[in-house]
């Protein structure tokens, strides 16, 4: 049974950690807008204590930061956490865990990149929906824009059962932060998906950030799901040799045999990944009846929609739409 926790609604606190990396890298200009945002909802913002210590290429030890994050779960005020930053380590975190507790008292994980690692197995072990944000240092920088805000507040502020995503009308390159008041970067055209096969599914959600899957499989952590609609992204160094490494890999544990559809999120300008080639490479894996869809908008560039995992989640190809279905449902 699939577990939704609650929208966030005034008198709510969410809790911000730092699983993988400390918040020392977040600009004070940023913090401040994350505060104002919620507040303007009645929100709170709660700092938790190991946001800001350094531990060589994160915050704290691993057993400190899963600590940090028990906590927070077992604080009865806090009901959404938010991992401020992302790196290379939340994978270190997941030993140190209490599954059964995080269970019985689910709250929204919003998480992004590296903190898949936490996503995956909170996922895989509990089968409580966590959410893809645009994670805090995007979201929130100078400029947020209406596009990237619209999905988030359906679902987490709004509360709304039932959301249809389109496809942006511009898209631009991710910035951790600006240092003006004036947005310089360049503003590009979005020509819509890039549509492979066209067709429409409806099955649940499954995300990762393909690096880190990598990291997990075989482990406890992972739970391979079934008839599931896949959404997938890496960052700007992902090659071409490294994707078809990765895709065989995942080929090889049965991930794409039962997908209804495969969805890859819009690679940064630096990215040396061309998009025929991955179109190409997808052939060997999935079939033309199976939905194939590149250049959607969402990872490491902006703007960017919020996705929902293991819930009810339809592509549409044709209308050029993605709709989600916040409500309780059983899933194999």
């Amino acid at each position: 049974m699939t577990i939704i926790p609650e929208p966030l609604k005034a008198g709510d606190s969410v809790a911000i950690l730092a699983p993988s990396w400390s918040m020392n890298v977040v600009g004070e200009d940023i913090l401040k807008n994350i505060e104002n945002y919620f507040w303007s909802f009645g929100v709170n913002v709660v700092y938790w204590k190991a946001c800001r210590k350094d531990f060589f290429w994160s915050g704290w030890t691993p057993k400190e930061r899963a600590d940090d994050m028990m906590e927070a779960f077992k604080n009865p005020r806090i009901k959404a956490i938010i991992p401020i930053f992302w790196w290379f380590t939340a994978n270190q975190v997941l030993p140190y865990l209490d599954f059964d507790y995080i269970q019985a008292h689910p709250k929204f994980l919003m998480w992004y990149s590296d903190i898949t690692a936490l996503d995956i197995a909170i996922l895989s072990k509990t089968w409580i929906t966590t959410l893809l944000w645009p994670g805090g240092t995007q979201l929130w920088h100078y400029f947020p824009d209406k596009y990237t805000l619209g999905s988030f507040e359906d679902m987490m502020m709004l509360g709304k059962k039932e959301i249809s995503i389109w496809a942006s009308k511009i898209w631009t390159q991710w910035a951790r932060r600006l240092d003006s008041n004036h947005d310089t970067r360049e503003k590009i055209n979005n020509d819509w998906w890039l549509v492979v096969n066209a067709w429409e599914a409806s099955w649940i959600s499954f995300w990762w950030n393909i690096s880190t899957l990598a990291l997990l499989l075989g482990s406890e952590y992972i739970k391979i799901p079934k008839n599931s609609i896949l959404f997938l992204e890496e960052c700007w160094d992902l090659t071409e040799g490294r994707i078809i490494r990765y895709l065989e890999q995942f080929n090889q544990v049965w991930l794409f045999t039962t997908a209804k559809a495969v969805i890859f999120g819009r690679f940064e300008k630096s990215s040396k990944l061309r998009f025929d080639y991955l179109s190409e490479v997808m052939k060997n894996y999935i079939g033309d009846d199976i939905p194939l869809v590149l250049n959607t908008d969402f990872w490491h560039t902006e703007p960017m929609m919020t996705i929902p995992l293991w819930i009810k989640t339809t592509i549409n190809t044709r209308e050029q739409k993605i709709s989600f279905s916040m409500t309780d449902s059983e899933w194999e």
